[in-house]
């Protein structure tokens, strides 16, 4: 048997907003010693003998409250801490699972899997300075780099397949298949100029063809 089933009556005067007076008369917790076993000195204030009821009234109400706290509170939580339950899910820590758990720790935090790396911020502006570093670097190594020039001595007459495998031995094209389709593509194989022409560094198709038919 429990505490609530136990003290059933006493529970129900409760919850029916009774008192704790009125639950010490109603289950006769007034009734015991009384203070008949406290004599006053003869000649003493014979008016705290008609207060006698009062003080009585307020021992008994007391120790009926103290008795009624201490069921309530076994009887509420039993289970202390342990027993505290989600206001959101209505369960305890233990009964929810990982995803559950995380619903609700995000509304009030930033959640991450633990597989998950973060970073400092200290730690994200020394990896942008890393990056930047490298960056500049490289820009600096290109700049000093001097750009190669390529010389082609085109012949009168040459075709555009001729002056297409000279620009591929060079450097200047990778495909010779692709520069001589776009020399046909724009009617370019009888305009091409002779003599010297100059290549700087890597070059597009547009540049090529455009070099070879300028004068």
């Amino acid at each position: 048997m429990n505490v609530k089933e136990r003290y059933s009556e006493l529970f129900q005067l409760y919850s029916q907003g009774k008192s704790t007076d009125v639950i010490a008369k109603k289950l006769g917790m007034n009734k015991g010693k009384s203070t008949s076993s406290y004599s006053l000195p003869s000649g003493r204030n014979n008016r705290m003998l008609n207060n006698k009821s009062l003080l009585y009234g307020i021992g008994t109400g007391l120790i009926a409250g103290a008795v009624l706290l201490q069921l309530m509170n076994a009887a509420v939580a039993p289970g202390g801490a342990a027993a505290a339950k989600s206001s959101l899910t209505g369960q305890s820590l233990e009964e929810m699972d990982s995803k559950q758990i995380k619903q609700i720790a995000s509304q009030y935090f930033a959640v991450y899997n633990k597989e998950e790396k973060l970073f400092t911020q200290k730690q994200v502006d020394e990896a942008v300075q890393q990056k930047v570093k490298e960056e500049t670097d490289r820009l600096a190594q290109q700049a000093s780099t001097p750009v190669k020039e390529t010389y082609i001595l085109v012949n009168k007459g040459m075709t555009s397949a001729q002056v297409g495998d000279m620009l591929f031995q060079s450097g200047v094209i990778t495909d010779r298949k692709a520069f001589e389709d776009e020399m046909y593509k724009r009617q370019l194989n009888d305009k091409i100029v002779a003599g010297v022409h100059v290549f700087k560094g890597p070059q597009e198709l547009a540049q090529v063809t455009s070099n070879l038919t300028t004068p």
